[in-house]
């Protein structure tokens, strides 16, 4: 909610969100009800993007996690030339490093992802000048939390499918395992 309050879209904006984790998704559907025309979901898991789909996302792009650059191509030119807003949601700076390239001049791109503190994104100056881009950032906000809850309550915003797996607190160390090799996970949920 937070991103969303962040980013203010215009109404009828075509918003692109790179990640499809479980806020990833929930930041895309606040963007579907805050009034973009078009949003689409880009990562490299078939199984989370169906997910997308199903929670009712407008398109979605399966990345190849091996051609980075070719992935940038074909987003832009199924945008039409490119999106008005862009955001990372991945966390990967390789990610971010690509946002700039797919806005559209006057678009907005936000880093949403958590990074790790020694990353760096690489920005042409000129090209974010010359196309009068704007880059935010958001990170978590308390104040948030009520409107939040209230859309997850109304259903504006859903949560149908994101958790995946349930693990008993003593069962940590198979619970890590399981994220790092198990590709249909999406969230872990620890039940006491």
């Amino acid at each position: 909610m937070h991103g969303l309050e962040t980013l203010q879209a215009r109404p009828g904006s075509k918003a692109l969100v790179f990640g499809a984790g479980p806020t990833g998704l929930l930041l895309s559907q606040f963007l579907a009800h805050g009034g973009a025309s078009s949003v689409t979901v880009a990562g490299s898991s078939a199984l989370k993007l169906e997910r997308a789909r199903a929670l009712g996302i407008d398109k979605v792009f399966l990345m190849d996690r091996t051609d980075l650059l070719g992935d940038v191509k074909r987003l832009r030119e199924a945008s039409g030339g490119g999106f008005d807003t862009v955001i990372d949601a991945t966390g990967s700076a390789a990610v971010s490093e690509q946002c700039v390239p797919l806005a559209r001049n006057g678009g907005t791109v936000m880093f949403y992802g958590v990074t790790d503190p020694d990353d760096v994104v690489k920005v042409h100056p000129y090209d974010v000048f010359r196309r009068e881009i704007t880059i935010k950032g958001s990170f978590a906000e308390s104040r948030s939390f009520p409107p939040a809850i209230e859309a997850l309550r109304t259903g504006r915003a859903r949560t149908d499918g994101l958790i995946t797996h349930r693990f008993a607190l003593d069962d940590y160390a198979e619970a890590r395992e399981a994220l790092q090799a198990d590709r249909t996970v999406h969230k872990i949920v620890f039940e006491l």
